[in-house]
């Protein structure tokens, strides 16, 4: 079993995690901590950490478009 590392403060492209919200338990019974972010325009999303360490997750579904375009300037420099 690993130990859950606490994910307060810290950065996943445009969203901050802000505070520990709840776990959440799969069917097999494996937990799944859930935090409250903040995205960078300000709309706040509960998120699952492995989202967030996997950066599968790293903006609100608002900014999803224009994170695309930020990616594309930020990857051909």
């Amino acid at each position: 079993m690993t130990k859950a590392t606490d994910l307060v403060g810290k950065q996943f492209g445009w969203l901050t995690v802000i505070s520990f919200s709840h776990t959440e338990y799969d069917k097999c019974g494996t937990s799944r901590r859930v935090y409250n972010t903040v995205c960078k325009c300000g709309n706040e999303e509960k998120v699952k950490a492995r989202y967030l360490i996997r950066m599968s997750k790293s903006k609100c579904k608002s900014c999803k478009s224009e994170y695309k375009k930020y990616m594309k300037v930020q990857n051909a420099t």
